[in-house]
Order: C-alpha cells, then structure tokens, then sequence
C-alpha cells in the first residue's frame, strides 16, 4: 500500500481467504423449481366500523392496528 502524501510504503494487505456468494434472482428461483403460494383474506367485518372513522380498523388516512 502506498501512501498518497509521501509516495512511501505504509504496509502490507494479505487476503488469505475470499469467499463470493451469489444472491439468486427471483426469477433464478422460479427456474429451479421453487413453488410461490399466494393467501389472500378479505375481512367484511362491520364492527371495524367505517373506514373513514379514524376509529376504524380500516382508517384509510393513516397507519392502523393492522398496519
């Protein structure tokens, strides 16, 4: 390593081991078998309330309990 100021040896880096992993794409992961299961719930439950209430558990104009 060379130091920038004085053009003078400042030490020594020695790697003595490197290990490079590859994160897979979504896509990578399809191709190789991977299965995708998808759940989806509607709750139609009228005592949450109005979802214009802020008092409601859908309250559409900030964060809520399910949030």
């Amino acid at each position: 390593m060379i130091n920038i100021n004085t053009r003078a040896q400042a030490g020594r880096l020695q790697v003595e081991f490197i290990n490079i992993v590859e994160k897979p794409t979504f896509i990578e992961y399809l191709r190789s078998g991977w299965q995708i299961n998808l759940h989806v719930a509607i709750d139609f439950t009228a005592s949450n309330g109005e979802s214009s209430m802020p008092t409601s558990l859908h309250y559409l104009g900030g964060f809520n309990q399910y949030e």
